[in-house]
């Protein structure tokens, strides 16, 4: 019996490599094209060019693959393929030659023998080329092709070892699957190398899983090169960006440093408020000039109106800041908008500000984060809780204690993926409790009621284990970097409440 199917699945692979993989090829080969008219067309928009006075280059190209005959005779058996496919056409040694058109439309199906990979500069470049393929679906739809129901809204994935990738299941031309992976280059070269060593070596050797936990770890250094490498790319923008920054805060000084003088009785540091500011008007009011407000007046009166955000209210009542910033952008909202705030329209102008300054915490994080999977919606979970929890650090102004928070968040995501993985693979370790336990270390960093949390865990099975064993970690280190002595203090604050 087991002969018999082997021998139907080397004429299935044999017809595969004799006929198949030709149309596949001319198939990837029109798919690939399509995404290089996307990258040329749409790349800039995305940040994924960098341009200066000699030539422009692109931080993402396409590259593709169909899998050879050997290939993919492995893959009908090892998953069981090559069965289902049998099956599924009833096929015999007898009816092998009528059932070729089947044959061929069951492997064009599958999701994976075609694919595709964006491969972006760093990681950091990978979020903008998924965003460029979500705003532009319309485009690639005229051409063919589209994407399973709730791939875009899925990524990234989480894989077994905790980190991310970028893998989407698409079809061309209503019948030709493909996968499109989203990868950097040095994810790109390492997954290679890692391929290479693990993937068809299903053979024991006692070293095997010291190697594997070194690879993983090789893995996370590059990680880190990543991230300095991004650095070096950014040096130059960030001196353009500095520099427009000095311009902007020195404009704002020369308008409105004497003023507040006036109302506070002593010189204020105006580059404090110049970062959300610039943020405010460069994203709403790009046309306002701030020397047109020299002569304008600061007025306070909205401290007695109602407000649309008490929580809001909770936290500008406690910050010279947050008054500072709402005081000088209602004057701009009045230039621009040509209304008088009062206390009518005070709360439609308060949900504005609001928003603006919810969206200048996510754009300074994104900015400075290295997380791909630090998004938009878990950012404004996190200063939900915060809220929630009333955080003593002010979380309406604090982008630099988030993008702090996020290396922390990584640096313990990390050290559970790397500690837990048995735990994470059979599920007793689920992604709420994970959530949870950076959660913790959430409010430490803003100094929230973190005892009323603890109080009301909802998972318990490993948080208490995971953090002990940070602690262990972090106390016998020789030399800490900020990060790590930021958890090394928390953990101990933590295990402190829970009496361990």
């Amino acid at each position: 019996m087991i002969e018999d199917e082997i021998s139907l699945l080397d004429k299935i692979s044999d017809y595969y490599g004799n006929t198949i993989l030709k149309e596949l090829k001319s198939k990837k080969k029109e798919i690939q094209k399509v995404f290089n008219i996307l990258i040329e067309k749409e790349a800039k928009k995305f940040n994924l060019v960098s341009e200066n006075s000699v030539h422009n280059s692109r931080y993402v190209q396409v590259i593709s693959r169909v899998k050879k005959k050997n290939s993919f005779r492995e893959k009908l058996i090892r998953r069981n393929i090559g069965s289902k496919i049998i099956n599924n056409l009833k096929l015999t040694e007898q009816n092998f030659d009528r059932s070729k058109a089947k044959i061929s439309n069951e492997v064009e199906n599958l999701d994976d023998v075609i694919g595709l990979r964006l491969v972006c500069d760093l990681n950091k470049d990978c979020p903008g080329a998924l965003e460029m393929i979500s705003n532009n679906l319309g485009f690639l739809k005229e051409h063919k092709i589209s994407f399973k129901t709730g791939e875009i809204e899925s990524q990234p994935q989480k894989m077994k070892n905790g980190l991310s990738i970028y893998r989407l299941k698409g079809v061309f031309d209503d019948r030709i699957g493909f996968e499109l992976q989203i990868k950097s280059k040095i994810d790109e070269a390492w997954g290679e190398l890692d391929h290479f060593i693990f993937y068809k070596d299903y053979s024991f050797f006692p070293s095997k899983t010291s190697v594997q936990q070194t690879m993983n770890n090789v893995g996370k250094l590059l990680d880190k090169i990543e991230d300095l490498l991004y650095d070096l790319r950014r040096s130059k923008d960030d001196y353009n960006k500095n520099l427009k920054n000095l311009l902007f805060t020195q404009e704002l000084s020369e308008a409105y440093s004497s003023k507040i003088k006036d109302i506070l009785g002593f010189s204020y540091q105006v580059e404090k408020l110049a970062p959300t500011l610039r943020f405010f008007i460069e994203n709403y009011y790009p046309t306002f000039n701030i020397k047109d407000e020299e002569n304008s007046e600061m007025s306070f009166k909205f401290l007695k109106y109602e407000t649309s955000n008490e929580n809001y209210k909770y936290y500008r009542n406690r910050s010279i800041e947050l008054k500072l910033i709402e005081a000088i952008y209602i004057n701009v909202w009045e230039c621009e908008t040509k209304q008088k705030l009062t206390s009518e329209n005070y709360k439609k102008f308060s949900s504005h500000l609001c928003e603006a300054l919810l969206e200048n915490i996510k754009e300074e994080i994104l900015q400075a984060d290295t997380l791909s999977d630090y998004d938009q919606d878990l950012i404004e979970n996190n200063f939900n809780l915060l809220i929630k929890f009333n955080s003593n650090e002010n979380p309406w102004i604090s982008g630099r204690l988030f993008s702090e928070f996020s290396k922390i968040r990584r640096e313990v995501l990390d050290f559970i993926s790397e500690n837990f993985e048995s735990e994470m693979e059979d599920e007793i370790l689920g992604e709420d409790e994970i959530e949870q336990i950076y959660s913790i270390f959430l409010l430490c960093q803003f100094d929230a009621n973190l005892e009323e949390f603890l109080d009301n865990l909802t998972e318990r099975n490993y948080t208490q284990q995971v953090i002990i064993k940070l602690k262990e970690k972090y106390s016998n280190s020789i030399s800490l970097n900020i990060i790590e002595k930021k958890i090394n203090v928390f953990s101990l604050q933590i295990l402190n409440h829970l009496a361990i």
